[in-house]
This record gives C-alpha cells, structure tokens and sequence, in this order.
C-alpha cells in the first residue's frame, strides 16, 4: 500500500509532502525487467514490470529494454529503452508496464480511487550521445493514462521531448494532453535542451482543472530549476473525472514517420510518483 511521502528526497527535491500526498513508489532498477513473450510472460521478479516488447507491426524487434550500468545514473543503474537503427518513426522498440502477476499499488498502475488529478512525476532521464530526431518532432517515453470507463480516451504525455517543429535535434521538455489536445513546453533555451548526452532531473506537479475548463495548474522542474508554470492547464474534458491512474514508459520515435537512422537509446534513472 502507499505510504506518507517520506522526508526530504535530494534525488527529487521538489517532491510534495503533507496536505495528502502520497508517495505511490521510486523505481530504482535494482532488478531486470520481465520479458514479454507473446501469450507468456516470464514470472515476475520482484520489480512488478514487464517488458511488453515493440509496436512496430512491420518488424520483430527483440526485447530492446534491460537494466544497465551506468556510474553517472542515481544508484549506479538505468533502465535502457533501445531505439534500433530502421525502427520505424510513430512505434518503439519497448514498452514497459505493469506485469499481469501483480496486482497492489504502485508506481507505474495505482488504484483510481486513491488520485483526484494531483498528480507529481520526478523522473532523471538521458539520451545517448548525438541523439537524432531524423526530421521527426518528438521522443515520446512517459503516457499517463485512467482505468475509470469515463476516462477512457484519456491519454497524456506527461513526458515528451520536442524541437518544437522547428526541425533540427533539440528536446525540450513537454506535456502534451492528447484528449483534450494541447501542449505545455519548457521555453526553448540552451539550458532546457535536453539533447547534450547527459543525465537530467524532470520533475512536474499538476492540479486538477474542473472538467471543460482552462484552471488547472502546472509546473516543470528541471535539474531542481523552475522552468515553467501555467495556471491555465486543461487536463480533463467536460465528462471526464479529474483522476489517473496508470503511468507507461513507452519511448516512442514521433512526430513524424521517418525511421531511426542509427541505433541510439534512452536511458530512465530512479522515477518517483506521488498522487493524493
């Protein structure tokens, strides 16, 4: 079960505590992740996840995600999400969820009833070296998503890196709410690339707006910098209910159509979300 946001976590220093918070679970990869093999899965190893393998339906890919080591990671490790050279532009070579065998709370799938739309995600990321876009737009790698039938187009990017349209390679920290559309982006400043081959803290906190309407709140950290806040955010539409539940890590190439051109990576260091 969840418990009361623990004291101070310097990994997520902008982490809520008190008011109701509470800390859902910190992914630190201290095990590998179950592989996915179409009807079988390996048993679940304690991590709770499971590598649900590509969603290109052109390709067979291969499993493309493990837990590396990597010295300059918090805790020494990451989880790699492998983008291989020819995998297609709008799929990923892995998706990473909750494993069928387990069924309580945790970071990745929660139950609804214990979120009201507040919602706060720290996650410490790195792109490989020279990370190229090829012509597309975005690196997708979070989606947020609700169980409750209301919300059953609900479908957010709470983590997903853009140049913006403007072409070239640049990421910029974004969340884009898909039902109802819209995008919230870090200003385009060299500090805010994400794009430089090294590891990078994002954390965001949201609150609820009343559905249909433009008054939720939104702010993005970025290394432990406030970057950016709105207070006009439009999470939920009219008939949805202000509440989610489900968190993938799904790095898809998009934006666009064009294939990986050489076979690079994204890297997820220690994750943590809370909800209240």
């Amino acid at each position: 079960m969840p418990q009361q946001a623990p004291l101070a976590d310097t990994r997520f220093p902008n982490a809520p505590s008190g008011n109701g918070w509470l800390t859902l679970g910190t992914l630190t990869w201290d095990h590998a992740v179950p592989l996915w093999a179409d009807p079988v899965f390996e048993g679940d190893n304690g991590s709770h996840l499971v590598d649900f393998g590509d969603d290109d339906p052109g390709n067979a890919w291969g499993r493309q995600a493990s837990v590396v080591a990597d010295s300059a990671a918090p805790g020494g490790v990451a989880l790699e999400c492998r983008l291989p050279r020819g995998l297609g532009g709008g799929t990923g070579a892995s998706k990473v969820g909750q494993h069928p065998e387990w069924h309580g709370n945790g970071p990745l799938l929660w139950d609804p009833a214990l979120n009201t739309g507040y919602l706060y995600i720290g996650m410490h990321v790195r792109f490989s070296p020279n990370f190229r876009l090829n012509g597309n737009v975005g690196q997708k790698v979070l989606y947020l998503k609700s169980d409750l039938p209301q919300n059953r187009q609900l479908n957010h990017m709470p983590g997903i890196f853009m140049n913006d349209d403007r072409g070239g390679d640049q990421l910029w920290p974004t969340y884009g709410p898909q039902h109802p559309f819209g995008k919230m982006q870090v200003a385009n400043i060299a500090e805010n690339n994400f794009n430089d081959g090294r590891w990078h803290l994002l954390e965001l906190l949201q609150t609820p707006n009343t559905p249909g309407r433009a008054d939720g709140t939104l702010r993005i950290w970025i290394d432990g910098r406030d970057v950016a806040s709105w207070t006009d955010a439009r999470f939920f539409e009219e008939g949805q209910v202000p509440s989610v539940n489900r968190l993938e890590i799904n790095p898809i190439f998009g934006g666009g159509r064009n294939p990986v051109s050489d076979s690079q990576w994204v890297r997820v260091g220690a994750l943590r979300v809370a909800t209240r």
